[in-house]
């Protein structure tokens, strides 16, 4: 199952089976880690999963910050030195931007490395995909559907071909106390490893709903 650093801040709900997030507003660097048991190709893999938010309340400074991937550390007290590559949300005064954000052997920052330039709402469901395409290379996908056939936007990334290893789902979140929250869910986390165009009938390496 999944390993928490402070389940009042995010993982599942055992009530509803939902994977949950909460930043409070306060300054804290949380995660929750499930580990897959062995580490993914290192040049191709995807992973689906689903995201709405309940709240997204603008504070005066500083944004608060949710990260969602794969990484190769299992550490869940920090953001940590790792290898990952991930989906971003920064909750800013102004802006409610995803993105793309990785790392090799380096700690996540407020900064998202690859940036959509589009920004977020409340009550709706976003369903993402991440694809690693090469060892340098991924892209994340905002589709429309829960099938994955009508993309609305993708985001490029690139990535040194020594991030490697990658063997832990990881959520991550970040905040400041300066009054950011970010409260929702993340469902339907579906893996395939070896592949980078997953249909119907392949079954996933990994699946949590």
């Amino acid at each position: 199952g999944w390993t928490d650093s402070d389940s009042a801040v995010l993982g599942v709900n055992t009530t509803n089976n939902n994977f949950e997030f909460n930043d409070p507003a306060t300054n804290i660097s949380e995660a929750s880690v499930r580990d897959l048991g062995s580490a993914l190709s290192d040049s191709q893999w995807v992973m689906d999963f689903d995201t709405n938010f309940s709240a997204l309340s603008s504070g005066t400074t500083d944004g608060a910050l949710i990260w969602v991937g794969i990484s190769d550390a299992v550490q869940t007290t920090t953001l940590g030195t790792q290898d990952m590559i991930a989906w971003v949300f920064s909750q800013e005064t102004s802006s409610k931007e995803w993105g793309a954000d990785d790392l090799d052997g380096g700690s996540f920052s407020a900064a998202i490395a690859h940036q959509s330039n589009e920004n977020l709402v409340i009550n709706t469901t976003y369903y993402w995909r991440i694809v690693r395409v090469s060892n340098t290379a991924y892209s994340v996908i905002k589709y429309a559907d829960s099938s994955r056939t009508i993309e609305l936007n993708r985001v490029e990334g690139t990535v040194s071909a020594t991030t490697t290893g990658l063997r832990y789902v990881k959520v991550i979140i970040n905040g400041a106390a300066s009054a950011n929250n970010i409260e929702g869910t993340i469902n339907k986390i579906r893996i395939w490893d070896g592949i980078t165009n997953p249909v119907n009938q392949e079954v996933a390496t990994f699946s949590d709903d």
